[in-house]
């Protein structure tokens, strides 16, 4: 009995609250990780050990987990934005824009072609009108790269042109092709209705 009380004294039990298990974190890319262990019991001093090292602690591979998003009114002149979405990986990554337009009846593979442009906004050109548009956002980091496209957007339509402004006859008036003052003597001299008449017979004036 005596015997097996010294054994049991002399074998040491694990301490409470200590564990064999820790989760990799963020903080500890590109070190090194290793354990330090303790040990004493009634005959001898406290005894100190070492793991060996790990391996240096890499990053984790890109995912695109929320889709990027293109955003804007397909119509030359105004201006398209890219959302490039959500990614998870690390380190964090950078990321291009690959711009595509697509002009033919079929936007297959081999219907879209690639724009000198890497931006996130894009201004629309004439040149673009009845195309189809889409991006490619790819991101980059120390382990890989993926690529996620955008929703399409289009066909490109031509720019609306603006309403004509219209104004009282009580502001400015501009006469073009005619003399202001045959037209002015026909509207200060005759009946409001046969100036008003004469007026709109004038071919060659705007009210603006």
């Amino acid at each position: 009995m005596k015997l097996r009380s010294l054994l049991a004294a002399i074998v040491p039990s694990p301490s409470p609250g200590i564990t064999n298990s820790r989760v990799v974190t963020a903080d500890d890319y590109g070190k090194y990780l290793r354990v330090t262990g303790q040990a004493s019991n009634i005959v001898g001093p406290t005894a100190n050990a070492f793991s060996d090292p790990t391996a240096q602690i890499g990053g984790s591979a890109l995912v695109n987990t929320v889709a990027p998003t293109l955003s804007g009114t397909p119509q030359v002149g105004e201006t398209l934005t890219v959302d490039k979405g959500t990614w998870t990986g690390y380190p964090a990554p950078t990321f291009t824009y690959q711009w595509m337009l697509c002009d033919a009846p079929s936007c297959g593979d081999g219907g879209w072609k690639t724009l000198n442009e890497d931006g996130a906004s894009l201004k629309l050109t004439a040149d673009m009108v009845g195309a189809k548009i889409l991006v490619v956002v790819t991101g980059t980091n120390d382990i890989d790269s993926d690529s996620a496209s955008t929703n399409q957007l289009g066909p490109i339509t031509k720019p609306v042109n603006p309403a004509k402004k219209t104004q009282s006859l009580k502001g400015q008036m501009v006469i073009q092709g005619r003399g202001f003052q045959s037209i002015a003597k026909v509207m200060w001299k005759a009946p409001a209705t046969t100036a008003f008449k004469a007026f709109q017979k004038s071919r060659n004036y705007r009210v603006g």
